[in-house]
C-alpha cells in the first residue's frame, strides 16, 4: 500500500484553534497548555512574566501563529505549573499580544511582578477585568531570569489550603448523623449554636 503524502502545513492544535477563537471573541485568552483548557472565570490573576518571548502583531493571531508560539516556548511553561499561553489586544495601539503570562491567586503578587516588569496591567480572570499598575506598558530590564521570576510569583502567593474550622449556621437541623436519642430544642439565636436534651426513657 502506497504511503498518502500530504502536502502544506499541518492543522493546528484544538487548543490553539479554541485559543484564537477566545481571543477574536473577547479580546485576549488565557489557556493551559499542559491540559489545554481555557482558563477564563479561573480564580487567578494573569501577569506577562516573560515579555522577551512576546510575539507581538497587527493583526490577530492566527491558530498556526500560536500553535507556533507555544512550541518556543514549551522550554518555559513545562517547567513551570503556574504558567499559561495568554494574548490580548492593545485597545491604544492596535497591536495583538502573545505572551508568556504567571498565575496566582494574589492580586498583590501580579502586580508586584507586573510593575517589576513594567506591564501597564495584571488582569484578574475570575471577574474579567484588567487591574492597571500605572505603568506605561514598556518593557523594563530585570535582574531575575524567568525561573526566578516564576519562583517568587509563587513565594508571593498564599498557598491554598482546605478549610479547617468550626461551621456555625442558624439553618434547622432534623437529625444529627451518628447522634442518638438527641433532639433539638431550643435553638440560642444569638450565638448560632444550639442546645439538645436526651429523649425521655419510656
Amino acid at each position: 500500500m502506497a504511503d498518502m503524502i500530504t502536502t502544506g502545513p499541518p492543522t493546528p492544535s484544538k487548543f490553539s484553534q479554541e485559543a484564537v477563537i477566545e481571543h477574536a471573541k473577547t479580546g485576549g485568552s488565557t489557556f493551559d497548555p499542559r491540559t489545554g483548557k481555557n482558563l477564563a472565570g479561573s480564580r487567578n490573576v494573569a501577569v506577562g512574566i516573560a515579555p522577551e518571548h512576546s510575539h507581538i502583531s497587527d493583526h490577530p493571531p492566527t491558530a498556526a501563529e500560536h500553535e507556533t508560539f507555544t512550541a518556543q516556548v514549551h522550554h518555559i511553561v513545562s517547567k513551570h505549573a503556574n504558567s499559561a499561553i495568554g494574548s490580548h489586544h492593545d485597545e491604544e495601539t492596535g497591536l495583538h499580544h502573545l505572551e508568556v503570562v504567571g498565575l496566582t491567586p494574589s492580586k498583590m503578587a501580579a502586580l508586584h511582578m507586573a510593575q517589576h516588569l513594567g506591564e501597564n496591567h495584571a488582569y484578574n480572570l475570575a471577574t474579567d477585568e484588567k487591574i492597571p499598575t500605572g505603568n506605561f506598558g514598556q518593557p523594563q530590564p530585570s535582574h531575575l531570569n524567568i525561573d526566578q521570576r516564576f519562583e517568587q510569583l509563587r513565594a508571593e502567593s498564599p498557598k491554598r489550603e482546605p478549610y479547617a474550622g468550626t461551621h456555625f449556621s442558624d439553618k434547622k437541623l432534623d437529625k444529627i448523623q451518628g447522634a442518638q436519642g438527641i433532639q433539638p430544642t431550643c435553638p440560642r439565636q444569638r450565638s448560632g449554636l444550639r442546645q439538645y436534651r436526651p429523649l425521655a426513657v419510656l
